[in-house]
């Protein structure tokens, strides 16, 4: 009994000193985490690789809806509307961050997550309806599941938003940024499945891959929903909604790249590269987890964006040479996984002041989702004019200008507290490029001339 209390009380010293937080709060932030990103990180992978069973089943209502079985759905006809059904997945997750505000001030976190889990659901249910009504045409097919997946764009962009301030909720500062990057651990792993589940070369799944696809598109977000409701209220949730009972001790904060979207046959290459691709993001993000508390998020931001600069413009050097091409994608989901990815998803809480995250979290999110709507969109179309040098607007410029921005303004907030941030920032003329010694000299001692 002595020894077992001695071990007890070496783990949890241990524990302590390397920084590692309680285990119920390690699991409870890794589930929510990856169920909450499922829907963003699923619905943009497996219509790709699943394009197959969408076209046959347009087909279909094509057909039926003529009462012709040998007439052919025009493929111009075809890529229109998958390219809008698509996008408007987008346009869902920008209106679901936008609301984001105005849910957590009436409802709390918790609560404007588990509302956004049950519109979700009913996208999905959509999607079945859509496979009902096939004999109304393609037109008719393509729509409903349209408006399916912008309701399931709602819980998709809101919880990209929600997430973040979940974990700040339930978690003390010390152990924020390590429970935040299971945000982008999760997506990665939710894009690897989505590719792997969409895939019939790898699941042949036949003429049931779209009612699993869509099972497996529920379920996640279904569970998300009950771990909502047996979990208790967040603090914050009961500072401001049910002061009365902060002093009944409810608490268990410190306890506890786009492929093209057209009709085309896939080679065996190409499917091991996209699912390759997947799984050197899922480890890089659990390397950038490590790394990021080790070295801070400023530099491995920087690093993540220099970095996917350079290998994308390696993959328009050596366009013509596919192993290459295939090298540089698997080093620019490297550098996203390990530098610019995890910290792009809470890294604006921490450099605004706490009570005004709930505004600037969805702000940045916002940000995200709407480039990504717009390049998704754009990106047949810039493709076709000027082939792989794309890569050079789409990816390697904008990386590079972010870079170049985040290198000048971007103060580390490793170890900081919001008024220590706060007081960098209002401290500094341009965030980093000249420093008001004497503030630095009041924050941290004797200035060593390099805050950043």
């Amino acid at each position: 009994m002595l020894v077992q209390l001695k071990y007890s009380n070496y783990a949890k010293n241990r524990r302590h000193l390397m920084n590692i937080p309680p285990c119920r709060l390690v699991i409870l932030a890794a589930i929510a985490s990856f169920c909450a990103n499922w829907s963003f990180a699923f619905q943009i992978t497996y219509v790709n690789t699943s394009v197959d069973t969408f076209y046959k089943l347009a087909r279909r209502a094509y057909k039926l809806s003529r009462f012709c079985p040998t007439c052919q759905l025009p493929e111009s006809d075809w890529l229109a509307q998958w390219s809008v059904t698509v996008s408007m997945f987008y346009p869902g997750t920008i209106l679901g961050f936008l609301m984001v505000p105005f849910l957590t001030k009436w409802l709390g976190v918790k609560r404007a997550q588990g509302i956004m889990c049950i519109a979700a659901t009913i996208g999905v249910g959509v999607h079945f309806l859509a496979v009902s009504f096939l004999s109304l045409g393609e037109v008719t097919f393509t729509t409903i599941l349209s408006i399916g997946r912008l309701m399931i764009g709602l819980q998709a962009g809101s919880s990209l938003c929600l997430l973040p301030l979940y974990i700040i909720e339930i978690s003390p500062p010390q152990h924020r940024s390590f429970l935040n990057n299971f945000q982008q651990v999760s997506q990665s792993l939710a894009t690897l499945l989505g590719l792997l589940l969409g895939s019939e070369e790898i699941l042949p799944l036949g003429n049931a891959r779209f009612t699993i696809m869509q099972i497996a598109a529920v379920v996640p977000v279904l569970f998300l929903l009950f771990l909502l409701v047996i979990t208790p209220p967040t603090p914050n949730y009961l500072s401001l909604f049910h002061p009365e009972c902060i002093h009944e001790g409810i608490h268990i904060r410190g306890d506890t790249q786009n492929s093209k979207k057209v009709h085309q046959t896939t080679d065996a290459f190409t499917i091991l590269v996209s699912d390759a691709l997947g799984v050197v993001l899922f480890f890089a993000s659990l390397l950038g987890i490590v790394l990021a508390d080790r070295y801070g998020r400023r530099k491995l931001v920087l690093v993540g964006l220099f970095g996917t600069c350079v290998a994308n413009i390696g993959a328009v050097v050596f366009t013509a040479n596919k192993v290459i091409v295939a090298l540089c994608f698997a080093a620019t989901k490297a550098f996203i996984g390990i530098g610019c990815g995890g910290p792009a998803w809470f890294l604006t809480s921490e450099l605004v002041d706490p009570e005004y995250a709930w505004i600037f979290q969805p702000l940045s999110t916002g940000i995200l989702l709407s480039t990504t709507m717009i390049e998704t969109f754009f990106y047949l179309s810039i493709d076709a004019l000027i082939g792989g040098y794309s890569l050079l607007i789409l990816a390697a410029g904008p990386a590079l200008i972010a870079a170049i921005l985040l290198y000048l303004y971007l103060p580390e907030t490793k170890g900081r507290s919001s008024e220590e941030i706060q007081h960098m920032l209002n401290a500094t003329t341009f965030s980093g490029i000249h420093t008001k010694k004497h503030i630095n000299d009041d924050l941290y001692g004797t200035f060593d001339g390099n805050i950043f």
